[in-house]
Parts: C-alpha cells; sequence; structure tokens
C-alpha cells in the first residue's frame, strides 16, 4: 500500500475514493465502499457545506479544447462553430482564449454544452473530433473564473504597490 493510499473495508482505496466515502456520495455506493464516517468541512462562513453532486452544488470550472480532426490545417471556421454553440448553450458562461475555451456552469450544462459542439462539428463533416477538459470542483465555497482571475490580480496590484513604495 502506498503512503497516499489507505483501506476502507478492508479495501486499499485512493484519496479520491476516501473523498467520496467521507462525503457519502452516490459514487461511493458505486464503487462498492459503504460509508463508515463522515469528514466535515467548514466555510468561511462556518457552516458545514453540502456535499459536491447534491442537487444544485454541482457547479464546475472548465478549461476545454475541441479539435476538428480531418479537415486540413485551417480549422478557424470550425473553432468559431464550436464557440457559438458554447456561447449560447443554456446554463454556461464562457471564455474563449488562445488554446480553447474556459466554461462555467452545473456540471450537466457544462458537458451538455461540449456534447453538443462535438455534434456540430460532426454535422459540419468533421471524421474526428477530439477534446481536452480540465475540471475543477470546490465544496468550500462557490466560485468563478472571474474570482480566480481577479483574486491574482489583485496579489499582482498589491505587489506592485509594495515595490512602488520601496522607490
Amino acid at each position: 500500500m502506498s503512503a497516499s493510499s489507505s483501506t476502507v473495508a478492508g479495501r486499499v482505496v485512493l484519496p479520491t475514493v476516501l473523498n467520496l466515502v467521507a462525503h457519502n456520495t452516490p459514487a461511493a455506493s458505486l464503487i462498492g465502499v459503504a460509508p463508515s464516517f463522515m469528514r466535515h468541512y467548514s466555510t468561511s462562513e462556518g457552516t458545514a457545506p453540502k456535499p459536491w453532486g447534491d442537487k444544485g452544488n454541482e457547479w464546475v470550472l472548465a478549461d476545454v479544447c475541441i479539435v476538428p480532426l480531418g479537415v486540413g490545417t485551417s480549422v478557424s471556421k470550425y473553432v468559431s462553430e464550436v464557440e457559438k454553440v458554447l456561447r449560447n448553450y443554456p446554463g454556461v458562461s464562457t471564455t474563449l482564449h488562445g488554446y480553447g475555451t474556459n466554461i462555467e456552469g452545473q456540471w450537466s450544462d457544462v458537458i451538455g454544452a461540449v456534447k453538443l459542439a462535438h455534434e456540430v462539428l460532426h454535422e459540419m463533416g468533421c471524421p474526428r473530433v477530439n477534446s481536452n477538459m480540465r475540471f475543477g470542483t470546490r465544496i468550500d465555497k462557490h466560485q468563478t473564473l472571474k474570482d480566480k482571475v481577479d483574486k491574482v490580480e489583485n496579489i499582482i496590484a498589491a505587489g506592485s504597490e509594495k515595490e512602488g513604495e520601496k522607490a
């Protein structure tokens, strides 16, 4: 057993599985591990958040790069159609960047938007479509992509102000 794994109900499990068990999630029952303990988290307000996956608490921040294959070297017309699909999908907000799109919303809406983008590309004649996706979820507070960027920008600005004071 590795240092980062543990045992629950006589099985070796990884931290991700422990987290599922700790929150008594439906995923925990799917892997056959009965929840034997509950981890308690507190938010900045001092209240315990709902476990991620509860209805209304499936907020996800995603970074998605959807690439049409087999259509030549220029893909901008396909990318623009993907962006239209993502921007108009109900329940999500998007930010286009140089290598993909950031999407935020409820888990099912984000996945639905990506699925629809694949469908549109195939309807446009793309024989293959590849997607690379990164997801971030948290249970301690609600956070948007703008919140994340603003936090970093504020730290940078505060550092610049301190450097200006030294001069």
